[in-house]
């Protein structure tokens, strides 16, 4: 790609993936992220609320999820957690603090929902839209997003059995998951993790012992995948109140703050082993990364990422 001009490369989704991918090929590609939420980094995703924080994606971060290349850059932001057994860590202002550090310098188009991708033959290849019908040109095409939502996107072309990707992203599933966004003063355990929860609760973190400032009534509760499947689509005001009386019953925890997080595309159940999903010819400019890839998982998806980068490079 030795051309007089910067690549240009459309990246749907700024999760983490898409930034360490757009951070990697920075400054000899020009990356466009292109995020349908109000923030950036996907399931490292830390919500605010007066002086605390509770981390709602991913719980903490372990050096085997992070890839040696990465982990020096990351590990200033880093704290290590208090009596855990596994080297686990997590970030004083919350995990997203990695992904706002990522974010910094990138051109990223928050709230912009693409809806549509065409590929036409002559100057910048691909077109994207959004669904206010704004377009995007690039020499690229990367979706770094959900298989799912990768595939619902891929079949608003008129190319999609073309790519011949089928095969390979349609087994690919993702299990749901609720969380507990919750304050309780006093919270009842002094380690930053209730070990003794059983179902419909995966696990309750203590924010504050585990890390983050100002945190220690706040706690993130991680409901079952076998419950969260079920009540996915339950309204709050039903959810809510069997949940706190749940907490308090069995954990004696008095919630005086709860609300409900859903991830819809939590956690990948059958990943691909391949680093990365690319287009056939002519569409071999459009890709697909992230945690249905390298294995899965939160390394899976930095290692499919920095694949790419390397393969782009």
């Amino acid at each position: 790609m030795n051309q007089s001009e910067p690549t240009k490369i459309l990246i749907v989704g700024a999760g983490i993936s898409g930034l360490v991918l757009a951070k990697r090929l920075s400054p000899k590609f020009q990356s466009t992220l292109l995020e349908k939420s109000r923030g950036v980094g996907g399931r490292i995703a830390t919500r605010r609320k007066e002086s605390g924080a509770w981390d709602h994606g991913i719980p903490f971060l372990s050096k085997h999820d992070v890839p040696e290349s990465l982990w020096n850059t990351w590990k200033p932001f880093l704290k290590e957690i208090p009596n855990s057994d596994s080297s686990c860590f997590a970030a004083p202002h919350g995990l997203t603090e990695l992904a706002k550090n990522l974010a910094a310098d990138l051109k990223i188009i928050k709230e912009c929902r693409v809806n549509q991708i065409s590929f036409q033959k002559k100057g910048s290849p691909w077109k994207l839209t959004d669904e206010n019908q704004k377009e995007y040109f690039g020499d690229l095409v990367v979706l770094a997003i959900p298989v799912p939502q990768a595939i619902e996107l891929l079949r608003s072309s008129l190319f999609f059995n073309e790519l011949k990707l089928a095969p390979l992203l349609e087994p690919i599933s993702y299990s749901s998951q609720l969380v507990l966004l919750g304050i309780s003063d006093p919270f009842p355990e002094a380690n930053p993790e209730v070990f003794s929860v059983h179902n419909p609760f995966e696990r309750v973190i203590n924010n504050g012992r585990k890390g983050i400032l100002k945190s220690d009534a706040f706690f993130t509760a991680y409901l079952t995948p076998a419950f969260s499947q079920e009540h996915f689509n339950d309204p709050p005001e039903i959810l809510l109140p069997f949940l706190q009386e749940t907490l308090s019953k069995d954990y004696g925890i008095l919630a005086s703050h709860l609300e409900l997080k859903k991830w819809r595309y939590s956690q990948c159940l059958n990943p691909s082993s391949q680093s990365f999903a690319q287009g056939s010819p002519p569409y071999d400019s459009l890709f697909c990364i992230g945690d249905g890839f390298s294995e899965g998982g939160f390394r899976g998806a930095l290692e499919s990422a920095l694949a790419l980068a390397a393969r782009l490079s």
